[in-house]
């Protein structure tokens, strides 16, 4: 889901359906194959270890995707996934994460944010639910997002993509600063660096701080993922295309894209 991306593709490209047509199928059915066994009344407690429960979250996020932006209405898989992700939820409203490299696995307050997407996204999901404990983790990962201070900067451009989807997590003072304060990460070419976001102390793993003897933290250079990132965070949030960050990014993007 994360080294190999598949999470933000299923994620990401169903939305572009209206333009370049319907996704192939077999990401999702690959990450629909992993799971089945789980979806299908499987033993749960493997997925408690480790980074399976962020896979979890992610998998839900990419098959509420396709629903969304595919097929159109929610699907008996998607349903179960999502269950299967509150299954997995901790008491305190988030999902376990071991220290990890980013981008996609960074913590578990960023994970909760995509966690958040997936219910959000899945048409008419949480509109529909009649279950008082499920309806209660919901309200718990809202909870959540909301009382808990982001890690980090990174985590902060996915509760701003989340806020659009997930009612009550970020309220239209602290949105509006999540936006300044991109504003102020972008750098002279047009593009925003994942480094900025962090910075040398932002991220911890079982083998120390990613990057900390990296030099590129003093000027970090723009990069794709973190510049797809904030542009998508800061139209999602309503910041118009015409705005002067927003032209800027896309200019980057077009002069940096490879073939």
């Amino acid at each position: 889901v994360g080294c190999h991306v598949n999470g933000i593709y299923l994620m990401t490209r169903p939305a572009l359906t209206p333009f370049v047509g319907q996704p192939p199928s077999d990401t999702r059915n690959f990450i629909l194959s992993s799971l089945r066994p789980y979806l299908e009344g499987g033993d749960e407690k493997v997925l408690r270890l480790g980074h399976r429960a962020a896979q979890v979250v992610w998998a839900s996020a990419g098959l509420a995707s396709w629903d969304a932006h595919v097929s159109g209405k929610l699907s008996p898989e998607t349903d179960k996934a999502l269950r299967l992700m509150f299954r997995l939820q901790l008491q305190n409203g988030s999902w376990k994460v071991p220290d990890c490299w980013p981008p996609l696995q960074s913590s578990s307050y960023q994970v909760a944010t995509v966690a958040a997407l997936a219910a959000a996204t899945a048409p008419g999901w949480i509109s529909t639910l009649d279950e008082k404990d499920l309806a209660g983790k919901v309200e718990l990962l809202k909870n959540f997002l909301r009382s808990e201070v982001s890690p980090h900067g990174y985590d902060r451009v996915w509760l701003l993509w989340a806020s659009a989807h997930f009612d009550g997590i970020l309220s239209l003072e602290n949105r509006a600063e999540v936006i300044d304060d991109i504003r102020t990460r972008q750098n002279e070419d047009g593009g925003w660096s994942l480094r900025a976001f962090g910075g040398p102390s932002g991220w911890k793993t079982e083998n120390g701080t990613v990057g900390s003897e990296d030099r590129r933290f003093g000027s970090p250079v723009s990069d794709g993922h973190m510049t797809g990132l904030v542009l998508i965070g800061l139209r999602e949030a309503g910041v118009p295309f015409s705005d002067p960050a927003v032209q800027r990014a896309m200019l980057w993007i077009d002069s940096n894209q490879r073939v």
